[in-house]
């Protein structure tokens, strides 16, 4: 990706060379996700800064982010509006779902607490119900409001959940693309993150917001937002993502605390 070489450029067809010029600018990367975590994250991020130094002459290095496995949670969690708190983020990915309830001390994200991850809907009709765009969307509408409801029960929840979905995402709506079942989604509504909030609203009989975002945008978020970032994430699949600078985001506290479930 760095060097951009022929060979890579054939396997990527649907990027231009914006794609490319942009990765040459990287210089700095970021691993995530559940295979990053522990040791085998640490021999995973020294394997490639190794192969990073050698051919790229030390202009590109890599490195574990901190808490890999929860980035695209934090980077949600740093997307709740400001005064706001605290809130229910997700991490709608291939495997599982993941839930946290984001707690803040003046201002800042001091706290995530983690609930129990839930298996992500099944969307080949081969597989255990529910399939289908339609009926995998209506399942992690229940999931989401089974979740907000479980967390309701402890926590005073502002009426809106950051849901970080892997699949690429314009204003809320899936972009077609390969690699994503979540991409399907497109076909159930003209605006996924307003269908989501009716769904949602309607099973707890109160108005809640779902705003959905791409889950590596969101992983992103997690990391500083440094144009010449990157974060791949190492999970059921590779994804990726870039910070934005210029986001109002939540500040992050250095000792962000994530309790034992």
């Amino acid at each position: 990706l760095h060097r951009g070489a022929p060979a890579s450029r054939t396997g990527r067809p649907e990027w231009d060379d914006s794609y490319w010029e942009h990765w040459a600018t990287v210089t700095q990367v970021y691993l995530g996700g559940g295979l990053a975590r522990g040791r085998l994250g640490e021999l995973a991020a020294r394997s490639a800064d190794a192969v990073l130094s050698r051919l790229t002459a030390g202009a590109c290095t890599a490195t574990v982010a901190a808490h890999p496995d929860l980035l695209p949670l934090v980077g949600a969690a740093r997307s709740v509006p400001d005064g706001a708190g605290p809130a229910l983020v997700l991490d709608i990915g291939h495997t599982a779902v993941k839930h946290a309830v984001a707690d803040y001390q003046d201002g800042v994200l001091g706290s995530l607490h983690r609930l129990r991850s839930v298996r992500a809907p099944a969307m080949d009709a081969a597989q255990s119900k529910p399939a289908g765009a339609l009926g995998v969307a209506e399942a992690l509408a229940g999931i989401a409001a089974a979740a907000f409801a479980d967390a309701a029960s402890q926590h005073e929840l502002i009426p809106e959940v950051i849901a970080a979905i892997a699949a690429y995402l314009d204003g809320g709506q899936p972009l077609p693309a390969r690699g994503s079942r979540y991409s399907q989604l497109r076909a159930v509504s003209g605006d996924l993150s307003q269908w989501m909030s009716q769904q949602v609203s309607r099973r707890l009989r109160r108005w809640v917001r779902i705003t959905l975002i791409h889950d590596g945008s969101s992983a992103a978020r997690a990391v500083p937002a440094d144009p010449g970032t990157a974060v791949v994430m190492l999970g059921t699949s590779l994804g990726v993502g870039y910070p934005c600078p210029g986001l109002a985001l939540r500040p992050v506290s250095p000792r962000l605390h994530v309790p034992a479930r």
